[in-house]
């Protein structure tokens, strides 16, 4: 028997359609909807890029025991009378920001460092006669705090402050006022620019002396802020 000839390309039977059947289907329904999975988590990327780009952020640090970098700008006194019974004693600065923001930015702060001497100790070393039982208790009890008030698209004002009793706040407050730093701990602060470099190096100003006295009588502090906004 002879083989039968290979039919010519022309002369090739038409495939018969295809018949879809529920796994096509479903095959199909999946592949669409990862489409879609894929084109909206696209579309929430490029939103959530755009929020981020909206959004300003500026991180800053201080010590309580530099005016630097900015001397234009320097540290000084701060009380605030919390009750009749409780003060608290500080210095206080303002901040400029790198750049202003377009509208008043949302600013937090935290402490990254406390070297506070305990306020009992300081009292007796500033001359305070310590004889009531309740103001040596409240002493022993450390109370730091940090506040930012008065915040503008362009700096805010930081300020640092340890609590006490009224009285011995009204005593720390007149030593810090009134008392000479030791020169060889200023002359150490004007070496690793604590200091404004174009200030008098034989007499300080009564933002520094402040400063200086804060520094050697009390300890301290190191403060990040982190200033936050949206933009327009």
């Amino acid at each position: 028997m002879k083989p039968r000839p290979s039919p010519a390309v022309g002369d090739r039977p038409s495939p018969s359609p295809h018949r879809w059947g529920w796994t096509d289907i479903i095959a199909v329904v999946a592949m669409l909807t990862s489409a879609s999975l894929g084109l909206a988590g696209l579309f929430v990327s490029l939103q959530s890029r755009t929020t981020v780009d909206a959004t300003r952020v500026e991180i800053g640090h201080f010590y309580s025991n530099s005016n630097g970098p900015d001397f234009d700008n320097p540290w000084h006194s701060a009380e605030e009378r919390l009750t009749e019974r409780v003060m608290f004693v500080g210095i206080t600065r303002k901040v400029r920001f790198d750049k202003p923001f377009e509208n008043a930015p949302k600013v937090v702060v935290s402490f990254s460092s406390i070297n506070v001497a305990p306020l009992d100790l300081v009292m007796r070393e500033t001359g305070y006669q310590l004889t009531d039982p309740i103001e040596m208790r409240r002493l022993r009890e450390i109370q730091v705090g940090s506040d930012v008030i008065e915040v503008n698209p362009g700096d805010f004002t930081l300020r640092v402050t340890v609590g006490l009793p009224v009285p011995c706040g009204d005593h720390l407050l007149k030593y810090l006022k009134d008392t000479v730093p030791p020169a060889d701990t200023v002359d150490i602060a004007r070496r690793f620019g604590q200091l404004d470099p174009k200030s008098s190096s034989n007499q300080l100003t009564p933002q520094e002396q402040w400063m200086m006295n804060f520094y050697v009588t009390v300890g301290t502090l190191g403060v990040t802020w982190v200033a936050r906004a949206d933009q327009k």
